[in-house]
């Protein structure tokens, strides 16, 4: 044992405490630093951290979302497909056609969703989508189309096709739906299937 020399008086003690600290402070100092909030650097938006020590930026009440199944838009009709609730504004976030008849398809048979009650096709036009099969048709809006409370949109088709309309949303505060929004214009998209 010749590297090693003997500690004498209150130096065992101490290298004994020095060892021991250096297993238990990187412990205890993990353990004392559990965060439940981050503020993050304007100072007003804050995320959470959960028990898992994973950074939580928004929770989701589940009462905020909507769902609407509208049966049979056809060329005979405008339905109304979903409405902002009058206390809250409503953000759709997918419509879903599930085309179950299209003898013809082309140009002049096409399904479309519009911010007015009549329909047209014109400058209150949404999307415009033209199956080319019976199957489902999906548009998906991000961030989101927002309505401000009890606007409401509506579908119709033109021609021959025949579809059932979904439609899922969810509601967020009044003043959270700016002035000008993407239904105040023209907007198309492209369905997927």
């Amino acid at each position: 044992m010749r590297g090693f020399t003997r500690l004498r008086g209150g130096a065992l003690p101490l290298a004994i405490g020095l060892g021991i600290g250096l297993v238990v402070a990187p412990v205890s100092a993990v353990a004392a630093v559990r965060a439940t909030q981050v503020i993050l650097s304007d100072g007003h938006d804050r995320a959470g951290i959960t028990g898992a020590g994973q950074v939580q930026v928004a929770t989701t009440d589940v009462r905020a979302a909507k769902f609407r199944y509208t049966p049979n838009i056809s060329s005979a009709t405008c339905t109304k497909i979903i409405t902002a609730p009058p206390t809250s504004g409503l953000v759709v976030t997918q419509i879903r056609f599930a085309v179950w008849s299209n003898p013809t398809t082309g140009g002049s048979n096409f399904f479309g969703v519009s911010t007015s009650p009549t329909c047209p096709v014109g400058a209150d036009l949404l999307l415009r989508d033209n199956p080319s099969r019976v199957g489902v048709d999906t548009f998906t809006f991000d961030p989101g189309v927002p309505l401000k409370p009890r606007r409401s949109l509506y579908a119709f088709a033109l021609g021959a096709p025949v579809a059932d309309a979904m439609v899922s949303a969810y509601t967020v505060p009044k003043k959270a739906v700016p002035a000008v929004s993407p239904v105040t214009a023209a907007r198309t998209g492209t369905g997927g299937r």
